[in-house]
């Protein structure tokens, strides 16, 4: 891993505990020039920020640097500036590496860099949420490096430190799972009163459900979750933006290419903002997560997650790193997974139509039984691998599997593990 890390000043405001940046003074005594002169525009953004890239750049400066200026009143859709730059492995980029930036609301990606440059698909906004409840790190188009969730990492408020009881990314796989993206109904005109704490436990409260605006009136067609009334708004905002070298009025975001879809529907939390309890209706979509916080003054009761500084804490904190031994002549997939998974494992070397033993050890070192286990043969040339699939359930206890196979005409052997994972602090419901 190389590149940059900054840290620049912060300073928070009370009343909605998000992080802003205090403006530079070439901000403070240029803004009435600004605001007249499209060559200041055009210095001015040249300066903003320490960009790696000025595609980079391009995006952010559309909704965020007429916030930066202070030509528009609302929250950060990135942040006030990228906090590190570096590039990451995927299978898919150059050399296996693909340019990042992190900024505090999410990450943008130049995965190709051979592609149009004017697409508007040129930079990318990871999937950082999904990323971080099912703990599946992306390292390519179709690989997932299985990790924790990000179990003490809050998707609002106060860090983990300070804020303990806090609903984490992990709460919401605690919720559902594998069935996490399950469709839900369409509850257009019905109020969001479910409530979520840490541990995934889901309650309802009716008072919460009562206040304007958090009655659903959108249900999104493609992963079907409905979006809040105070979402929705915000999802649709118009205001100042910056095309080219101008302050424009028009959409601050395409939605759908920002924030993803939704994953979840809309939960009330308690979260510790600047030391001070809240109430937080929270919905996780594939990008980000959106905040309404009713106490905070307009227009930030609505706000963006700090979805970027939270998978930067999640993807580069090894207590989130499960260390599975490498594979010896065998490939598994999953090679983790939670409890309710199906592990598929194929072993090679052995010889057409010979027994193959099969052993599978449990965490404390005793043989596996009560299993499914079922030999497969998938090659239609020839039995040349020999392949099995374990069943897990809710009661399979958490850890390393080792499973070892061995010809029994040809003697050959090979050796493969897996990891059934148990969210530190959470006892997962049954799936």
């Amino acid at each position: 891993m190389f590149g940059k890390l900054t840290f620049r000043p912060k300073r928070h405001n009370p009343a909605s505990g998000t992080a802003q940046v205090r403006r530079s003074t070439q901000f403070r005594l240029g803004l009435m020039s600004l605001m007249f002169t499209s060559l200041l525009l055009t210095t001015l953004v040249a300066q903003a920020g320490d960009f790696s890239s000025p595609f980079f750049r391009s995006v952010w400066q559309r909704a965020d640097y007429p916030v930066v200026i202070g030509a528009a009143q609302r929250g950060f859709t990135w942040g006030p500036d990228p906090f590190f730059s570096s590039f990451e492995p995927y299978a898919e980029s150059p050399n296996g590496q693909r340019r990042v930036e992190y900024f505090d609301k999410a990450r943008m990606e130049i995965t190709r860099p051979d592609f149009n440059k004017n697409s508007a698909y040129y930079v990318t906004n990871g999937l950082l949420v999904k990323e971080m409840v099912l703990g599946g790190l992306q390292s390519g188009d179709h690989i997932f490096d299985q990790r924790y969730p990000a179990y003490d990492v809050p998707v609002a408020g106060d860090p983990v430190e300070g804020n303990p009881d806090a609903v984490t990314y992990a709460s919401f796989y605690a919720l559902s799972g594998a069935q996490l993206l399950n469709p839900q109904n369409d509850r257009t005109n019905e109020r969001a009163t479910e409530t979520i704490v840490k541990g995934g436990g889901i309650g309802r409260n009716e008072l919460l459900g009562s206040l304007e605006g958090v009655n659903y009136v959108y249900h999104e067609k493609t992963l079907k979750h409905n979006i809040p009334k105070v979402f929705f708004d915000f999802l649709n905002l118009t205001g100042q933006i910056f095309v080219g070298n101008n302050l424009v009025f028009g959409r601050v975001v395409d939605w759908t290419s920002a924030m993803g879809y939704p994953i979840t529907d809309a939960y009330w939390t308690k979260t510790s903002v600047a030391g001070t309890t809240r109430d937080v209706l929270v919905q996780l979509y594939e990008r980000r997560v959106l905040t309404y916080t009713p106490t905070n003054p307009d227009p930030y009761k609505v706000e963006m997650g700090n979805v970027g500084r939270h998978y930067y804490s999640w993807r580069y904190n090894p207590k989130y790193d499960l260390a599975i031994p490498q594979q010896s002549n065998a490939q598994v997939k999953p090679a983790a997974g939670f409890p309710g998974v199906v592990i598929s494992i194929r072993a090679f070397g052995f010889i057409d139509n010979e027994d193959i033993s099969t052993i599978i050890t449990t965490p404390d070192g005793k043989p596996l039984v009560g299993r499914l286990i079922v030999g497969t043969s998938e090659n239609p040339t020839g039995f040349t691998f020999f392949g099995v699939k374990v069943q897990t359930d809710a009661n399979t206890p958490a850890g390393l599997y080792t499973i070892y196979f061995k010809g029994l005409r040809s003697g050959n052997e090979a050796k493969a593990y897996y990891f059934v994972i148990g969210i530190p602090g959470f006892n997962l419901p049954p799936l």
